[in-house]
């Protein structure tokens, strides 16, 4: 006899691996249902309800079975196989598979995990959780630090202007107005001369583009010019 209550007893963890959808379509529906019809009945049921012993021997039996088959008592008063069927896909979070009077058919599901498995995975979110905590923990010890030396910068305002103000009136007194300054006329006169070679050789460049533009037209007319007078000597020889 399995007990009604288990004490601790709590739904398996479950995960669905990734690109894979928990729900069952209909043509994997009527595959287990085929794979179940042939199958020995695992347990028999005959309550409705204080059903935590029995969802513990099925997750034990899903770990190397992945569809559990339970006969129902028949006959007995105040029982009904819908009630069963809800209380025990409620505690194993397992897919229904078939509903009768005589059976009750359940499949572990895609996202179903043994227990060793599931208890790796949940230690390591708990290590992962954890982890985090001290990236947040580091990421705020950083904020505020940047913060205090903002605010330290924002004391010190006036010493850089000042610092500015100094450096800005030495470089006048020592340099004078740039405004003032008169350029040396050998400098203007290269400069100048800068400009005018280098518009001269803009010009000879061309000048040289069009000389290379009118030799290709010439080649390319020269046919027809043969041409021309191939037709005309041609003319004169009939005449």
């Amino acid at each position: 006899m399995l007990p009604e209550v288990v004490p601790g007893f709590r739904p398996p963890f479950r995960r669905c691996p990734p690109h894979l959808r928990p729900k069952l379509t209909d043509d994997e529906l009527t595959y287990l249902r085929k794979l179940a019809r042939p199958l020995p009945t695992h347990f028999v049921l005959g309550r409705n309800s204080k059903l935590q012993g029995l969802a513990a021997a099925i997750i034990k039996v899903w770990e190397k079975c992945s569809i559990v088959k339970i006969a129902l008592k028949y006959g007995i008063p105040n029982t009904n196989n819908e009630m069963m069927a809800w209380e025990l896909k409620l505690l194993t979070g397992g897919v229904l598979i078939l509903r009768n009077k005589f059976f009750i058919i359940l499949y572990r599901g895609k996202d179903f995990l043994p227990g060793r498995v599931a208890n790796l995975i949940f230690k390591r979110e708990k290590e992962l959780d954890s982890c985090q905590l001290q990236e947040e923990d580091a990421r705020l010890k950083a904020f505020r630090s940047l913060h205090n030396m903002d605010k330290y910068n924002d004391t010190l305002p006036s010493a850089s202007m000042g610092e500015a103000c100094s450096e800005f009136q030495y470089i006048q007194t020592k340099l004078g107005d740039v405004g003032d300054y008169e350029f040396d006329p050998k400098v203007q006169t290269e400069a100048e001369k800068e400009r005018l070679e280098k518009e001269i050789r803009k010009q000879e460049r061309r000048l040289s583009i069009l000389q290379m533009k009118l030799e290709r037209d010439q080649k390319m007319s020269l046919p027809s010019y043969i041409l021309r007078g191939n037709l005309e000597r041609r003319l004169q020889t009939k005449n």
